[in-house]
């Protein structure tokens, strides 16, 4: 396994895959990785501690085997990840500034890669056993799972909620009151841009978030929205 300690590194924006590699205390600036047309950027068997990033984006890719220990957001953006797949991989500690979606943008893929990348998104996790675990990790700012599907993430029960898009089906969640967390705004980004039947939230852990996300979920679990576990 190649190792690297107190670098930074950037990428102009060329497909990229990796694999074997390990870093530590180093900072991720303007790294930036295209989409392979019909096809994935490929990570493996990496690990990664007190790293930060600043305006990255990686879209098209296959995160397999990855951890992650504490990262840092240190620009205005998040850090985008777009039309990926994850199949064991652990976050742990404080993840600042991530953004997974479904897709890319609209303008830069036509209508029909973008219909061949959902399938083969939907083909990737009915093989996974698991895709992502987030048991241990904390969301300062938040983040939303929508682009992933919920039971295949291993979160930890007493605080992350799972939702079924069956639930949501027998009553009016829009009408609940949420405290002005924008969980619902989640919720409905599940509802209406997923591919898959569940989606996991989780609170903000920053302090001034952090007790009405914790009671926004509580009360979706009482009112039936969010399994009890």
């Amino acid at each position: 396994m190649q190792r690297f300690e107190g670098r930074t590194f950037w990428h102009g924006g060329d497909p990229l895959s990796l694999s074997h590699v390990s870093a530590s205390d180093c900072g991720f600036n303007q790294c930036n990785v295209r989409s392979v047309s019909r096809g994935w950027n490929v990570y493996s068997d990496i690990r990664l501690e007190n790293v930060s990033h600043w305006n990255c984006e990686a879209t098209g890719c296959v995160f397999d085997d990855i951890s992650v220990q504490n990262l840092k957001k240190t620009g205005s953006a998040p850090l985008f990840l777009n039309a990926s797949v994850f199949r064991h991989v652990t976050l742990a500690g404080n993840i600042s500034g991530l953004k997974i979606n479904r897709s890319e943008l609209a303008t830069l893929v036509s209508e029909e890669d973008r219909r061949w990348r959902d399938a083969e998104v939907k083909a990737f996790y009915s093989s996974a056993d698991w895709a992502l675990d987030i048991s241990r990790a904390k969301f300062p700012n938040g983040t939303t799972f929508e682009a992933l599907p919920g039971d295949k993430i291993v979160r930890d029960r007493k605080t992350q909620a799972l939702i079924r898009r069956d639930a949501l089906k027998t009553m009016d969640w829009k009408a609940l009151d949420y405290r002005g967390t924008a969980i619902d705004i989640a919720i409905g980004w599940f509802e209406h841009g997923s591919l898959f039947d569940s989606v996991v939230v989780v609170p903000r852990s920053s302090s001034k978030y952090r007790e009405a996300d914790a009671a926004v979920i509580d009360m979706l679990r009482r009112e039936g929205v969010a399994e009890m576990d």
